[in-house]
């Protein structure tokens, strides 16, 4: 299954034959399962702070100002994952003969959930402007149903492009201050509790190279107005998810999915691939 140019790009990544044709095997027949030996609960496994034990470890870490708190924010993953009944729906409108009636079926009802509540999610209002620019109304496509429309503004390069970021860079709550991305909601939540006592936070985030710029912009245009309303200093450190921790991925048809020039294409690990980040 492999040629040459496989194999160097393996070697390239850190990725060992066996390790991939082991990979492969997995996809294609499924992973073992873990046997438990048991739950974990109260006095096996899990330890109940009473109130006294509790405002010790308080004041241990309050007083602990020799130390650096860091918090520590997995932020490698794409969005692509969060969008693939999406995509499956978008491939759907391109077919000739589609009628909105057909995603009117159970397999669609998610689907269907998000477009009836649209106007809900945090970016419906960018979404609303970037459309506009573009010579489209976002209520009317919605009120006629014009889902490949909308599915290429939400997914696309054409709008959001959602479909092409990491999950952190994603409008996702409202605030009064306007729509934050995780990203931010992480610099708001690290100031409440990773703060130390020069009232500085240290956030260190994972994250893909190919989307390190993104954050790096991201922080530079909400840096000011964050350190300026909490009073706090941030310091972003970022490392990169290891190469080597990456997967194959399958076609329908067990082969390996390549890119359009040839390459393998490879997924990022999942959160186990950060132990060596957080060491």
């Amino acid at each position: 299954m492999f040629k040459e140019k496989d194999l160097k790009q393996l070697k390239e990544r850190g990725i060992s034959v066996s390790e991939a044709d082991k990979q492969i095997q997995y996809l294609k027949k499924g992973f073992p399962f873990i046997r438990l030996s048991g739950a974990a609960r109260i006095g096996n496994g899990i330890r109940r702070l009473d109130s006294a034990m509790l405002a010790e470890c308080i004041s241990t870490y309050e007083k602990a100002t020799h130390l650096q708190c860091v918090k520590f924010v997995p932020a490698s993953g794409a969005a692509t994952r969060m969008f693939k009944a999406l995509y499956e729906v978008d491939a759907l409108c391109r077919q000739p003969g589609f009628s909105p009636r057909s995603l009117q079926n159970e397999a669609y009802r998610q689907v269907n959930e998000c477009f009836d509540n649209l106007d809900k999610f945090a970016f419906y209002d960018e979404l609303g402007q970037i459309m506009n620019k573009k010579g489209f109304d976002l209520k009317n496509a919605l009120r006629n149903k014009e889902y490949h429309l909308l599915l290429t503004y939400i997914l696309g390069e054409e709008g959001l492009n959602y479909g092409n970021m990491p999950k952190g860079l994603i409008y996702f709550h409202r605030s009064a201050g306007g729509p934050r991305t995780a990203f931010e909601e992480h610099l708001v939540e690290g100031a409440g509790y990773a703060s130390c006592s020069k009232g500085k936070t240290v956030i260190h985030l994972t994250v893909s190279p190919e989307h390190r710029h993104l954050f790096e912009d991201t922080f530079r245009k909400v840096e000011k107005a964050y350190s300026s309303s909490l009073n706090i200093h941030f310091e972003i450190v970022f490392s990169l998810q290891k190469p080597s921790t990456d997967t194959l991925a399958l076609d329908d048809n067990g082969e390996v999915v390549r890119e359009a020039t040839g390459l393998l294409h490879f997924r990022p690990g999942g959160h186990g691939a950060l132990l060596e980040n957080l060491n």
